[in-house]
């Protein structure tokens, strides 16, 4: 497919099939291999210089980091990365479970204290040397009510609506696709996935298309969010991802499109050492962390 961004465009120095990006906002264990790069995500002002890519060179959003979160780095990667077949992004605390060793039986967000970096990166580049699909994204998490709902109960539900009223206009493609999604109760959580170049573009559009718009809008009405909710683009990043794969718009675009679910692994020991004995049983029964963990961490 013919890019017509890529006079914008520069090699990151990598020459696999694929590229799977790691974003960093802070200093933290380094996950990188081939075709596994880490970015720094909000460089551009950033007080400390991490020893990696920043998302603040070429075609960037860097400075919209507070509310866009690893937006910025997804929007360096559609815009400056040329030619891999294959594109994608994690958290350098969350990645995708791509050898598929924790079964989602409850919920798909497992805390993995064990985890091996050596290991994660050879996991990437079997995929990307014999991909075994178009795309994978985070297994969908069950929510206890529907995400239109818990959005209201959550965060600032006028800034869903906008997302809606945006759509309407600018992609009434996608009205019914994000309707759907925003009434079921599962959510892709954390904006990660890979995906097959084609696609990537196409929802990279889409998705940038509309959150430019929403955040225009918001800055007109000096709708400034604080705090947590200041994430606001980050929030409906993920509405939006959900609704893209769910619905039957993607798959009519691309028939026979093989769509991978995978367990989260959060490699994060923070939150299992500082929970409460209630929490780490909650987390046992949903199989979230094995009993010797929650046992460990006492």
């Amino acid at each position: 497919m013919q890019d017509p961004d890529a006079s914008h465009r520069h090699d990151s120095g990598q020459s696999r099939k694929g590229r799977v990006y790691v974003a960093y906002h802070k200093p933290a264990p380094l996950v990188a291999g081939e075709g596994l790069v880490p970015i720094q995500v909000g460089r551009h002002g950033a007080a400390q210089k991490l020893a990696m890519i920043g998302d603040d060179t070429g075609a960037h959003i860097s400075d919209l980091n507070p509310s866009h979160c690893e937006l910025t780095a997804h929007y360096w990667i559609w815009r400056n990365d040329p030619g891999a077949e294959f594109l994608g992004l994690m958290h350098y605390r969350r990645f995708l479970d791509l050898a598929a060793r924790r079964p989602a039986r409850r919920h798909p967000e497992h805390y993995e204290l064990g985890f091996d970096p050596a290991a994660y990166a050879r996991s990437v580049a079997t995929f990307l040397d014999q991909p075994d699909c178009d795309i994978i994204a985070a297994a969908p998490t069950r929510l206890r009510f529907t995400l239109r709902r818990q959005y209201a109960r959550c965060h600032d539900v006028a800034d869903l609506n906008l997302l809606e009223q945006v759509v309407a206009e600018r992609r009434p493609d996608f009205v019914e696709d994000l309707r759907r999604a925003l009434d079921d109760s599962a959510l892709r959580i954390g904006n990660m996935f890979i995906m097959r170049r084609p696609v990537f573009e196409d929802y990279s559009t889409l998705l940038f298309d509309v959150i430019g718009a929403v955040h225009e809008k918001l800055a007109q009405q000096g709708g400034a969010r604080t705090g947590y909710q200041a994430r606001y683009a980050g929030f409906l990043a993920e509405r939006l991802l959900t609704a893209y794969l769910a619905g039957p718009r993607l798959h009519s675009l691309y028939p026979g499109l093989h769509i991978r679910d995978a367990v989260v692994l959060n490699v994060d020991p923070e939150p299992v050492a500082r929970a409460g004995a209630a929490q780490r049983v909650k987390w046992v029964m949903r199989r979230q962390i094995p009993l010797v963990h929650a046992i460990r961490a006492r």
